[in-house]
């Protein structure tokens, strides 16, 4: 899977949460920050959430021309995390 891959995967997994969940929804179209339709300006947020996704991850697992080796730094599992095979 390729970056553009993941960012596509995260924008959509973001429309879904801003869309399923009342009080996103609210604050996305109560933005005076991103113009646009209520359907534009949810679009255009989950987008901005995707490319911030993508940056962090692209900062903790490297990319193909480090070998996936973004140096010494390694994924943690946030504190109270919920692990749901664990």
């Amino acid at each position: 899977m390729n970056w553009e891959e993941v960012k596509v995967n995260a924008a959509i997994a973001a429309m879904q949460a801003n869309l399923s969940n009342p009080d996103l929804m609210q604050a996305v179209t109560a933005s005076e920050v991103v113009t646009g339709t209520c359907a534009e300006k949810c679009a255009k947020v989950s987008v901005k959430y995707a490319d911030a996704l993508v940056e962090e991850l692209k900062k903790s697992v490297g990319t193909e021309s480090d070998g996936g080796n973004a140096g010494t730094r390694k994924y943690e599992r946030p504190a109270g995390f919920y692990k749901p095979y664990d």
